[in-house]
């Protein structure tokens, strides 16, 4: 019930909530918005069945602090901005349950934001074909973090990177754990570095630099010293 009832004798002084427990407490970074952290429930002896209504509300450390999570309609925590592992891994929340009676319980909660690794990507694997170049390399990544591009960096440098001058970027698909590119564009008898890349939310790998000489049908291929 909630609250005496004076028209009804067999109601009964309305109770505060005893518990709130929170199911999931976990998040990876870079998620966006609105994404799930866990479920929150409330134990009430007035509400056996757990059907009541209440307001959840999350309250900050102190009156001006914010913190990146909201409860929804439903009663799920949820992020109000994406996460970044770096910038804090461990986050304290105190919700507050509040009934129809407008009695009220708090409880405290640890949020953990889970660090995501950057992708990986092997060295390439170059091949001449009737005078046509073609570069191949496996890439690997967490889940939490798909590519978002990979290809081939193709430079006048040997350890390039996208953007830098004398540069340009052949993309591949991002279908499968392996891809190949046609490296078009070679300058025959000049040097050139090939370095495979691949990127996610979590940042940019590179492979180990090749440098092929075009020359006729044949080659010259060797690995970079320098590279990384």
């Amino acid at each position: 019930a909630a609250g005496t009832d004076p028209e009804d004798d067999q109601s009964v002084p309305n109770l505060p909530p005893t518990a709130i427990t929170l199911e999931g407490a976990q998040i990876s970074e870079n998620m966006p918005a609105d994404s799930l952290v866990g479920q929150l429930h409330v134990t009430d002896p007035d509400d056996p069945e757990g059907t009541g209504a209440y307001f959840l509300e999350i309250l900050g450390p102190d009156e001006n602090a914010t913190l990146p999570f909201q409860v929804d309609g439903e009663g799920r925590l949820v992020t109000s901005e994406s996460l970044d592992f770096e910038h804090l891994d461990l986050y304290e929340i105190t919700v507050r349950a509040t009934d129809a009676g407008g009695l009220s319980l708090e409880a405290t909660f640890a949020i953990e934001v889970l660090d995501v690794e950057r992708p990986m990507i092997g060295s390439l694997q170059v091949q001449q074909d009737g005078g046509v170049y073609f570069a191949s390399a496996y890439t690997q990544t967490p889940e939490r973090a798909p590519l978002t591009e990979r290809g081939v960096i193709v430079s006048d440098q040997a350890n390039a990177q996208p953007g830098d001058e004398g540069t340009r970027i052949i993309a591949a698909s991002l279908d499968g754990n392996s891809f190949t590119v046609e490296v078009t564009g070679l300058t025959q008898d000049e040097k050139q570095y090939l370095r495979g890349y691949a990127i996610s939310e979590e940042g940019i790998a590179f492979g180990r630099t090749t440098a092929v000489i075009p020359s006729g049908d044949s080659e010259e291929q060797s690995k970079n010293p320098f590279a990384g």
